[in-house]
């Protein structure tokens, strides 16, 4: 049986629509589904989608500072792998109408 979530992913029409996906999927989902998500962003051959969902797991089980802030050191591999994402998902569809 296939969880919705990963029908819903692969049944995207193409990787940009799958990096804005994961940009905007809150945070309860990425915690609760990592597993499905990651099966379906390595169904559909987005290796940097599931680079950017495993850094984004990791700042959200990160200890934060005393004023509550996520550190630096693990929000920048964060927006590192967002930006791999986002470019990989536009060279690949890029790739597909070109």
């Amino acid at each position: 049986m296939t969880l919705p979530i990963v029908e819903e992913i692969v049944a995207l029409p193409s990787h940009a629509d799958r990096a804005e996906w994961m940009l905007r999927c809150p945070d309860w989902h990425v915690v609760g589904f990592i597993g499905g998500i990651r099966k379906a962003l390595e169904l559909t051959g987005f290796p940097e989608a599931v680079a950017y969902l495993d850094a984004r797991s990791v700042c959200l089980q990160a200890v934060r500072t005393r004023e509550g802030a996520i550190p630096n050191t693990i929000l920048v591999p964060l927006y590192i792998r967002e930006s791999e994402m986002r470019e990989a998902a536009r060279r690949r569809d890029g790739a597909k109408n070109g």
